[in-house]
């Protein structure tokens, strides 16, 4: 098994060469947030860009749901973990996305 405890890393970037000291020790445990970073990144390659337009949805309700995945994706992609949210929260506004997809299909 390889472990890594301190390596000096060079990484390049807008033209410019960052190095930084990777310490595993310091680096920070695992808990639900780390994975909260990835939900908007799964949701737009499952779903597409435009998946409430592609669900008919009335210009009010679309907009909402727009507005409720780019509230999501700025709440996930925090880079402190300790602010995202937890997995109730990202579940809340699932549900709030739920909502307007089974209201729209009801009404029609």
């Amino acid at each position: 098994m390889l472990k890594l405890e301190i390596v000096d890393v060079t990484r390049h970037q807008h033209g410019e060469t960052l190095t930084f000291r990777f310490e595993d020790a310091r680096q920070p445990g695992y808990t639900e947030k780390t994975d909260i970073w990835r939900i908007p990144d799964i949701l737009d390659a499952l779903l597409g860009d435009r998946f409430e337009a592609a669900l008919s949805l009335p210009f009010a309700a679309e907009a909402v749901a727009v507005a409720t995945r780019k509230e999501l994706r700025r709440l996930a992609k925090r880079l402190d973990p300790v602010q995202r949210p937890n997995i109730s929260q990202v579940a809340q506004l699932f549900h709030k996305l739920q909502v307007l997809a089974v209201a729209h299909l009801e009404a029609s």
